[in-house]
């Protein structure tokens, strides 16, 4: 079973890859990462007109030439939003893709909590437009797109 699973209000769509030491990292808790997480789901869903429709965890071990060591764990939130009349609307998750300090305050409390994180990746469900910011010990780096989206920083765009 996902670590996840027990988790309010999150979909799990890890699809069984990773197990929970691969997710909270040796020197995590797993409480102080599930807080982490819960925390990080709570914050996107108290935007107005936003839900976190889908949390799902990638392993990103050999995906990029340099990554930091230890931080092999991707965490993906995945988010939908709602107009006024109730249906489905891109506006709302684009209000929280453009709010850079809300996901790095996000992220550097999951880096923090779950050592094995080496990035947190918010988008728009459904869709390629993400937001993903890595691990570095100066603080959280925003990934920018790349052709080849091999080195740490770099991501593929669609």
């Amino acid at each position: 079973m996902n670590a996840f699973a027990t988790i309010p209000g999150l979909l799990v769509m890890g699809a069984g890859l990773l197990n929970p030491g691969m997710v909270y990292g040796q020197s995590s808790t797993v409480d102080s990462c599930e807080s982490a997480l819960i925390a990080g789901e709570g914050r996107l869903n108290d935007v107005p007109n936003v839900s976190v429709t889908i949390f799902s965890t990638r392993d990103i071990s050999g995906q990029y030439q340099n990554p930091p060591a230890g931080r092999s764990v991707e965490i993906i939130f995945g988010m939908g939003g709602i107009d006024s009349s109730g249906s489905a609307a891109d506006g709302p998750v684009n209000n929280v893709l453009n709010s850079p300090v809300m996901m790095a305050e996000i992220a550097t409390h999951i880096f923090e909590a779950c050592t094995a994180t080496g990035i947190v990746t918010f988008g728009l469900d459904g869709t390629g437009l993400k937001y993903s910011l890595g691990w570095t010990s100066d603080g959280p780096l925003k990934f920018e797109c790349s052709l080849e989206a091999d080195e740490w920083g770099e991501m593929s765009c669609d």
